[in-house]
């Protein structure tokens, strides 16, 4: 579905109103990469033709990789930017139009050379798009002759070339490559190694030495992507195409690049060079780091991992959500890592060194395989910076590839998504030394200019995977302690040969957890066994019995969206729920929802909108009471958690005793006062099964009148939080259309 955005731009000759165009929509803005492309010289009849230009360039770019293979973690939007007169300025031949930017050919005199006003691009970007949506920013100029440029805009004309111009703009704008060329001459765009050859490019290199070439770390591979049979400075194929396998896949030092006659670029043709040419094995793979770093593939985690969480015992569970469309979402694993973290704070002066030290007191030695460190600096201009460890024996280790201007623009510590876990090549002088004792990083800064600071750092000495293939966890998977748990989210199709592109190849997440045992007795079915037992805490106040238990979230295991349409529909269904609502009125029914999971009565906000949305047809009752679960947050999670760890615990007290089972079946409502009770963590902590259990066949317990009980947590406003048209509502909405689909009986209010 297309989205439209309206914003008014004042200019000097018209009133002009922006429309933006969703072309591709993958996700919020904070985790992809978005592009914008804007138009100019385009008159208000020729609107619809930027458009069909700007798709076209679109398209081509997504037809190659890495970005067709990664299309998933991008945005497109078009903004319809109205000019008085088409075309753009030509001042050679002197010729000048009224356009909305200002576009003009004959930029520093080089005639191919377009270049827009920026003030008045970036006013029209602010107005129309948020900053997050400013990853990529393209210009589009309705002229015919050959022209472009490159820079915090990327520009093109129309030119039956432009699709091609285009990408060769964007490795500029967006992935900071140089050119890959030089002109011989002393005329406009000729001989321009003055001007841009003092410029660092990641694809260019002002020497052919194998161990200094920027796209060669450790001197070959598996780090660089020189072959040590590859002769240096390399040849051309002059006789070869430019999508001859041996022109696309040679990488070398090959003679000519970044306007210079003496500095070297990595293949022989790309797209840097060579319009129609591939982009290279080595722009590539710069590109990608690039995508990644302004883009997630894991979307968001469940809980939040601030450190540590106290509260999650070994019946919850940790999840992520991966972005739609990846292909490889499978490829997930989680390890348990015991190590220690220092929050250093230190700033990071020009010219100065400053140290952390984390003294680990745990016995035994560094064993590379489980052995790494994690590093979380901010600074301005990474490639200033020299990190080293120091054991507690005193031995030196420079942590390579995260200095030499090859680290990452962040290095953010475990729990983020580009973290550098330092491999074995690193600490190989480590291995056997005691792990007891002073650990110290020494950061230093060796250049003037640019400062930072040093946030954390960690030290790892053990790990073990724990599973694979799935994006959640259970925690009954787990003894409980003190602890790291990491998830990974590896990328089995990337070729990443360089360390300053270590993010492309994966994303993690990481949770310090003080994970306590939760004193169940049996299986609770991790993830799916939960949700059971919150949605029959939500609609019927109290724990389900065991077998109910394992039955519903085998259906949820087998097939989700199915086994919750079975469990809304039973439960509604049951003589218990009869029992429960017949008599009842809808507003009745949602206050006893809310008073079963949060010990309240419901905000006249949250009551009157779930009355619209059920009488509307939008939820089932079911459903609505799952949604109000879901989106609990704050203190009302944290009633509903204590809840369920205590619903669990009397579940298990059940057992598969038979004559516990009829017992307790026979007194729902005492099992519902006893859940009713608890309200907090520590009362779920102290909650006793066995002894709830006995008392409750004892029916030594009476029902609360849940009707008429005041609120027990006062709250100053009157309304509840309402949820905003999400993924998990149209997911509720698409249910009801399910049920006539798979034959099962339409839920409805009575």
């Amino acid at each position: 579905m297309r989205r439209y955005l309206i914003a008014l731009i004042f200019f000097a000759d018209c009133l002009c109103a922006e429309v933006v165009t969703s072309h591709l929509y993958n996700g919020d803005s904070s985790s992809t990469v978005d592009i914008v492309v804007m138009g100019d010289g385009f008159t208000s009849s020729e609107l619809g033709a930027f458009r069909a230009k700007a798709a076209g360039v679109v398209d081509q770019l997504f037809s190659e990789a890495p970005f067709s293979t990664y299309s998933y973690l991008f945005n497109v939007w078009f903004i319809d930017v109205e000019s008085l007169e088409s075309g753009a300025d030509h001042p050679s031949r002197d010729e000048y139009k009224n356009t909305a930017l200002g576009a003009a050919y004959d930029c520093l005199d080089i005639e191919r050379l377009i270049c827009i006003e920026s003030e008045l691009a970036t006013t029209v970007l602010n107005a129309n798009v948020s900053p997050e949506q400013q990853d990529i920013l393209l210009v589009l100029v309705n002229d015919s002759q050959y022209g472009g440029s490159g820079g915090y805009f990327a520009v093109s004309s129309v030119h039956e070339n432009s699709n091609q111009i285009m990408e060769h703009e964007i490795g500029h704008a967006f992935g900071s490559l140089g050119d890959e060329y030089w002109i011989e001459g002393e005329g406009p765009g000729e001989g321009l190694c003055d001007i841009y050859g003092g410029r660092d490019q990641p694809n260019a290199s002002r020497t052919a030495d194998r161990d200094l070439i920027p796209w060669n770390e450790g001197g070959g591979p598996p780090t660089g992507w020189i072959e040590e049979s590859q002769p240096l400075p390399s040849e051309g194929f002059p006789s070869l195409s430019v999508n001859a396998p041996q022109v696309i896949n040679t990488v070398g030092a090959f003679l000519g690049g970044n306007h210079c006659d003496d500095q070297y670029r990595p293949t022989d043709k790309s797209k840097m060079r060579d319009l129609s040419a591939p982009w290279g094995p080595v722009n590539a793979d710069l590109l990608l780091e690039k995508i990644h770093t302004n883009s997630d593939m894991i979307k968001s985690f469940s809980p939040p991992n601030a450190a540590p969480i106290s509260e999650l015992t070994s019946n919850s569970a940790l999840s992520l959500a991966i972005a739609p469309g990846v292909p490889f979402n499978d490829e997930i694993s989680w390890e348990k890592v015991i190590g220690s973290t220092a929050s250093a704070g230190l700033e990071i002066k020009s010219n100065t060194m400053v140290s952390s030290v984390i003294n680990i007191e745990q016995s035994g030695q560094v064993v590379l395989d489980t052995f790494s460190i994690d590093i979380d600096i901010d600074h301005t201009y990474r490639g200033d910076l020299s990190i080293e460890l120091i054991s507690p024996s005193n031995t030196a280790v420079p942590i390579s590839g995260y200095a030499n201007g090859n680290l990452l623009n962040s290095l953010d510590s475990l729990g983020s998504s580009n973290t550098p876990n330092a491999t074995t090549n690193f600490f190989a002088t480590l291995e056997g030394e005691s792990i007891t004792g002073e650990w110290t990083l020494n950061v230093s800064d060796t250049a003037a200019g640019d400062e930072g600071i040093l946030n954390s750092w960690g030290i790892n000495y053990d790990a073990a995977v724990l599973s694979s293939g799935s994006s959640t966890l259970d925690l009954n998977q787990i003894d409980p302690g003190v602890f790291k748990v990491k998830a990974t989210l590896s990328d089995p199709s990337s070729s990443i040969r360089m360390s300053a592109t270590q993010k492309a190849a994966s994303e993690s997440v990481v949770w310090e957890l003080a994970l306590e045992d939760n004193g169940l007795s049996c299986d609770t079915f991790g993830t799916s066994g939960a949700y059971v037992q919150k949605i029959f805490i939500a609609y019927l106040g109290r724990p389900a019995a065991p077998a109910g238990l394992q039955y519903y979230a085998n259906y949820l295991d087998g097939d989700n969206e199915q086994g919750k349409l079975i469990l809304f529909d039973d439960l509604y269904y049951s003589a218990e729920a009869e029992a429960l609502y017949s008599t009842t009125t809808l507003s009745d029914q949602i206050n006893q929802f809310y008073q079963f999971m949060f010990s309240r009565d419901a905000l006249s906000g949250g009551l009157n909108y779930w009355i619209d949305q059920i009488n509307g047809g939008f939820f089932t009752v079911p459903a609505s009471a799952a949604y109000i679960a879901d989106a609990a947050s704050g203190e009302d999670m944290a009633v509903l958690d204590a809840k369920q760890v205590a619903a669990s615990k009397l579940t298990c007290a059940i057992g598969d005793d038979a004559s516990k089972l009829s017992a307790f079946q026979a007194n729902l409502a005492s099992a519902r006062a006893s859940i009713a009770e608890i309200t907090t963590a520590e009362e779920a902590e102290a909650y006793d099964g066995e002894a709830e259990l006995s008392s409750i066949i004892g029916s030594a317990r009476s029902a609360p009148d849940s009707w008429s009980r005041e609120a027990s947590n006062a709250r100053e406003t009157d309304e509840d939080a309402q949820p905003i048209p999400s993924l998990p509502m149209l997911g509720f909405f698409i249910l009801s259309g399910l049920l006539g689909l798979f034959g099962i009986r339409r839920l409805v209010h009575r």
